[in-house]
Parts: C-alpha cells; sequence; structure tokens
C-alpha cells in the first residue's frame, strides 16, 4: 500500500495527466456517441419530415388527381385532362419512396398497402370517367362523379395518415430522448474535467470561440452566395438571427422552383416575390434576374409565335378567299373588305380599285365595295391622284398609319350610338410595282407592326387576283366586241349572199327576155 501511495505522489504529474488523458479520452468517447446519437436523431427527423411531406404529396394528387377530373368532366379541356394524367403518373412512384422511407424506419403496417390499392383502384374509377367524357356520355360521368370514390381515398389517407404521425412522433420524442440522455452523462464528465483541467476547458472555450466565428463566417459567406447567386433583396444582413438566413436561402430556392413551375406551365405574367425597382439592378446576374429574363425571353417566344399563327392563318384564309371569289372585280371586293375588317377587328373599311385611262392619261380610284358595323355599305365615291389620303396613300405607294384620325374624316356611323373609330390604316397593295387597290380600316385600337405587316403581305395576293381580274374582264370585253363583229359580218355575208342570189336571177331574167326580143326579132325579118 505504502509502495503505491509512494509511486502516486513520485508520479503524479503522470497520473494526473492520465487522468485528464482518461477523461478526455471518456470525453471524445461520449463526444463521438453524443455526435453519433446526434446525427441519427437528424436523420430520424429528416426521415420523418420527408416522410410526412411524401404523404403530403400523396395527398396533394389525389386532391390535384380529383380537381383535374371534376374539370374535365365539365369542361372537356384537354389541359385539364394533362393535369390529371401528370398527377396520376407521380403517385406509384411517390408511394415507391414513401415505402422506402418507412422500411427505413422499420414501420410495420398493411395500411400503406390499403392505401396504395384504394389509390390504384380510384385511378382505374377516374380513367372511366375519363373515357364516358371522351364518348359523351354525361349521364354517366354525372353518376360517376356523384359517387365521389375520391372520398374513399381520402379517408383511407386520412386512417394511415393519423398512423403515420404518431408513428413518426413517438420516433421523434424517442431520439430526442436518447440525445438529452447522452448530454446528461456528459455534463458530468465535462465537469471533472473542468476540475483537472483548466487549461483544456480553456482549450476548449477558444476551440468553441473559433467554431463560432467560423459559423458565422460560413452563415455571412452564405447569405452572401444567396444574394449574388439566388435573390438580393437589398436588406441589411442580420448576421444574428441565423435562422433568419438559413429560411432565407430556402425561401429563394422555393420561388425559384415555385417561378420555374409556373412558367413551366405557361403563366408567363408570374412575378418573383419581393423584387422591384429598388433591388433590380443588385439581381442582374442572380438567378431571379436570370429567371425573370427567362420568362420574358419565353414570353416573347409565345408572343411571336402566336403572332406568326395569326399572320400564317389569316394568309391562308385570305387566299382561298381570294381563289373562291376572284371571277369579279366586285364580288371579290365585297368578301375581301368583310374579311379583312372582321380579322383586323376594325369597325370599318373601304376597298378601293384603281383604274387608269391610258388614252387620256388619268388615274380614278372608286370605292368598289365598304364594310361597316358589321353591316355591308352601299356607297359611291371617286378619288383623284393625290386627293385626300387615299390619293396621297396612291402616289407614295406607302402605308399610312394614323392613331389620330381628322376630324369629321370618318363619314359612315352606326346609328347605334357607336363611337367613331379613332384608329387608320391605308394600305396600297401592288402588283408588278403598280398600285391596283388601296384598302382603308379603322377601328379603335392601334395596330402593332406585324399587323401593318400582314396587311402589306394580303396586298400581295388582293393586287394580283384584282389585276387578273381586271385582264379577263378586258379579254371578255374584247371577247364579246369579236363575237358580236363576228355575228354582223356574218348577217352581212348573209345579206350579200341573197342580193347575190337576186342579182343571178335578175341577169337570168335578163338573158331570157333578151333571147325572147332576138327571136321575135328574127321572125319579124323572116315575115317581111
Amino acid at each position: 500500500m505504502k509502495s503505491i501511495k509512494k509511486i502516486i505522489r513520485k508520479n503524479i504529474v503522470a497520473v494526473l495527466a492520465s487522468m485528464v488523458l482518461v477523461l478526455i479520452v471518456l470525453s471524445t468517447v461520449l463526444v463521438i456517441e453524443n455526435r453519433t446519437i446526434m446525427v441519427k436523431t437528424t436523420r430520424q427527423q429528416e426521415l420523418g419530415e420527408l416522410t410526412l411531406i411524401k404523404a403530403d404529396f400523396i395527398l396533394n394528387n389525389l386532391q390535384a388527381i380529383d380537381l383535374g377530373l371534376r374539370a374535365y368532366a365539365i369542361t372537356a379541356d384537354p389541359a385539364h385532362l394533362k393535369h390529371y394524367q401528370e398527377a396520376t403518373g407521380e403517385t406509384l412512384p411517390a408511394f415507391k419512396e414513401l415505402d422506402q422511407l418507412l422500411t427505413e424506419q422499420n414501420y410495420t403496417s398493411d395500411d400503406l398497402q390499403k392505401l396504395k390499392n384504394a389509390m390504384i383502384a380510384y385511378h382505374k374509377f377516374c380513367d372511366g370517367v375519363v373515357e364516358a367524357v371522351d364518348s359523351g356520355d354525361t349521364d354517366k360521368v354525372k353518376e360517376m362523379i356523384i359517387q365521389d370514390k375520391g372520398y374513399e381515398a381520402w379517408s383511407i389517407y386520412q386512417n394511415f395518415f393519423k398512423k403515420l404521425s404518431e408513428f413518426e412522433k413517438e420516433k421523434s420524442i424517442a431520439a430526442q430522448q436518447d440525445y438529452d440522455n447522452a448530454s446528461s452523462s456528459s455534463i458530468w464528465i465535462m465537469l471533472v474535467l473542468l476540475l483537472f483541467s483548466l487549461p483544456t476547458l480553456s482549450l476548449i472555450v477558444y476551440l468553441l470561440y473559433r467554431a463560432e466565428k467560423n459559423k458565422k463566417k460560413l452563415f455571412m459567406e452564405l447569405e452572401h452566395n444567396n444574394r449574388k447567386y439566388n435573390f438580393d433583396s437589398g436588406q441589411p444582413i442580420d448576421i444574428k438571427n441565423e435562422y433568419q438566413l438559413i429560411n432565407s436561402y430556402i425561401d429563394n430556392s422555393k420561388k425559384a422552383a415555385e417561378f420555374v413551375n409556373q412558367v413551366a406551365a405557361g403563366m408567363y405574367d408570374v412575378e418573383w416575390a419581393g423584387l422591384n425597382n429598388n433591388n433590380i439592378g443588385l439581381n442582374q446576374e442572380s438567378l431571379a434576374g436570370a429567371l425573370v429574363k427567362m420568362r420574358d425571353q419565353m414570353k416573347n417566344v409565345k408572343v411571336e409565335e402566336e403572332r406568326r399563327l395569326w399572320v400564317s392563318r389569316g394568309l391562308t384564309e385570305i387566299s382561298e378567299l381570294i381563289r373562291n371569289h376572284q371571277e369579279s372585280i366586285k364580288n371579290l371586293a365585297n368578301q375581301t373588305i368583310i374579311y379583312l375588317v372582321k380579322y383586323m377587328n376594325a369597325q370599318q373599311g373601304g376597298f378601293f380599285v384603281v383604274s387608269k385611262d391610258e388614252e387620256e392619261n388619268t388615274v380614278s380610284i372608286d370605292l368598289a365595295a365598304c364594310y361597316a358595323f358589321n353591316r355591308q355599305k352601299y356607297m359611291s365615291r371617286k378619288v383623284a391622284a393625290g386627293e385626300g389620303l387615299i390619293g396621297q396613300a396612291y402616289l407614295e405607294a406607302d402605308s399610312i398609319f394614323l392613331t389620330e384620325i381628322p376630324k369629321g374624316y370618318t363619314r359612315i356611323t352606326s346609328g347605334l350610338g357607336d363611337a367613331t373609330p379613332n384608329c387608320l390604316l391605308i394600305v396600297p397593295m401592288k402588283y408588278n410595282d403598280e398600285v391596283q387597290v388601296i384598302i382603308e380600316i379603322a377601328g379603335f385600337v392601334a395596330y402593332d407592326k406585324f399587323q401593318i405587316e400582314f396587311m402589306e403581305k394580303v396586298g400581295e395576293f388582293v393586287a394580283s387576283a384584282v389585276s387578273t381580274a381586271k385582264t379577263n374582264e378586258i379579254t371578255r370585253r374584247l371577247l364579246q366586241s369579236a363575237q358580236q363583229m363576228a355575228e354582223e359580218m356574218k348577217a352581212q355575208e348573209e345579206e350579200m349572199r341573197q342580193n347575190m342570189e337576186e342579182l343571178s336571177a335578175t341577169q337570168e331574167e335578163m338573158h331570157r327576155k333578151e333571147k325572147e326580143y332576138i327571136q321575135r326579132i328574127q321572125e319579124l325579118e323572116k315575115q317581111q
């Protein structure tokens, strides 16, 4: 015993150092154990959150299926059917992921399979409703909708979710309890370590201080990167509230996801929450700024595509119209101006045909057709080259677009109290560089550049058709004149033939009488 005490006294420093070392090792072991428990706790919480989120996702899909189905049943709009199909396509993968999460947590229950079977059955039922809608069987659709099969699936889901929530709550409480117990046991070791090793405590304090400093630095870098790459609100950084910084990062990620989803769904009017004139300059290179630019580009692409389709459809329809009504200028003018007034959403329009007198070297611009306020108007109007806007458009051979019409220019009113148009478009339509037609339309809304270009493209078809119609009319008149002359010549030939026959008969009669006279004279001479 004495020898042991002697050894301890002699090696007190080493003993104390060894004790401190043991305490440090024990503390380290406890720290590692606590860390392991913390990782397990964190993992359990993540699993619980992911599990509940995935369960909520299934509920959201169930609601989306029900809403999409009902909307499709009411409207038969393929867009609602697409939403329904997207929701049904995501359901089974969600069940697979949820099953994996529950397996990892050793959750054993038949409720998930029951819910899965109920959802599959509901999918089949919904497919039946879609088939009924597609076949036009409204009575069957109504009968199936009234059955409200979605409520049965929802009831099974509620039972499953209630048990699942209780299970996750118990798992979370148990994990937290394990963590609390491990933390409690480590406190005593830390106190002993503190009593025996102030330098070690000082070192720990220093390390904690450094860790806190690094954490603040990390959060500061996180916020700077969040503002640089995601979204900069322009507000001062509050490094004291670390949770707010994390939530800000998460919120920006959510905003980006929601923004992308809405743009992908064709909602090009979506705005990034918080982006305004005060901070838009700070977000030129951020994700928010890039997404807004992407939205604007996609919106412009959609607008351009709609305009292209509008122009293409209009040119196709006007070509068909011209092909069906080019037998006469009058008919072509009436049908063309009616179509253009309606297609351009105008209130009135006039179709002027240019006529040239080559002998007198004069030009006359005549109103061939007029359409105003959904009615065809019968008016007579003649314009000389250079007279008024119509004559000016003829001389310049270029379109005239006015958003302020001279007072009294539009002479046509509906008689029903409609306002007078305040926007005027005059388009000279050329064929072989010569103005053949001038179309004038007036409305309430200013036309865009693509609409004016559309009218000018239409002019190529219309001018060509009118020129062809003019040529056909001239040819028709010449043909009629030639036919008339041929008939007159034929009548003259017949008259000459009759005259020749009469002359021939007269000559024969004269020859006969001459012979008779000669014969009689000879007889008289013989008698003498």
